[in-house]
């Protein structure tokens, strides 16, 4: 019924069948939560002022992480090619939706360019100027595996797309971020909507909330 955005390369199609996963008592699939992160980043930066913030975001495929994490595949060779033509690491946020266990979850990484090897050194950061990533899940579940996961695909993506290096300790993992509930086994997806939204039409408060709880350093090698 429609492809998203419909004059550019990578368009996400939306079918009459998808329609079935807007209902009351149905949980969003794959194409209608991409759609709407895709359409959130493009209706909450509307406006010379947050050109700036449309161009610093970045939304991967919501079939991105399964892709990368499948056993049976060969994780980062066979997503290497989805970002062909981004440069990820001149974002300031990647917005990278989940789906495990019949469960959706956000990831957020913020300034993966304070990660590379030939960015500011580790002595010139300030505390909070490293790369972060986050899990926002609305069931409060732990995601250690996903979070090395991420990790280890940010390290290839630079080596692989920027021929670099990144730090030894670089990247700030917050285990989850203490995000509102939902109240039944459906709601997920729309969930991480809203986290999206909320990051879109406040960056400087959402920044804050993310921040506050303490943060465990990982070190990498």
């Amino acid at each position: 019924i429609l492809i998203y955005p419909w004059d550019k390369p990578g368009g996400l199609y939306i079918y009459k069948r998808d329609l079935q996963f807007l209902q009351p008592d149905a949980k969003l699939n794959d194409g209608v939560l991409e759609f709407g992160l895709r359409s959130a980043r493009v209706f909450h930066c509307i406006g010379d002022c947050w050109r700036a913030l449309y161009e610093s975001v970045y939304v991967f495929s919501s079939f991105f992480y399964s892709k990368l994490s499948e056993k049976i595949c060969r994780g980062f060779e066979d997503v290497k090619g989805w970002t062909a033509g981004v440069d990820i690491f001149k974002k300031k946020y990647l917005l990278m939706p989940i789906h495990e266990r019949s469960h959706w979850f956000l990831v957020l990484i913020e300034e993966p360019g304070w990660m590379l090897s030939d960015g500011p050194a580790m002595d010139d950061l300030l505390d909070d100027q490293c790369t972060a990533i986050y899990t926002l899940d609305s069931m409060g579940y732990d995601h250690a595996d996903v979070m090395s996961i991420v990790s280890g695909y940010l390290k290839k993506e630079a080596l692989h797309k920027l021929g670099v290096g990144t730090k030894g300790v670089a990247v700030q993992m917050k285990l989850k971020v203490a995000v509102p509930k939902q109240a039944n086994g459906l709601d997920c997806g729309l969930y991480v909507l809203h986290f999206a939204k909320t990051l879109l039409e406040d960056v400087d408060g959402f920044h804050g909330v993310v921040r506050a709880a303490g943060v465990r350093m990982l070190f990498y090698h």
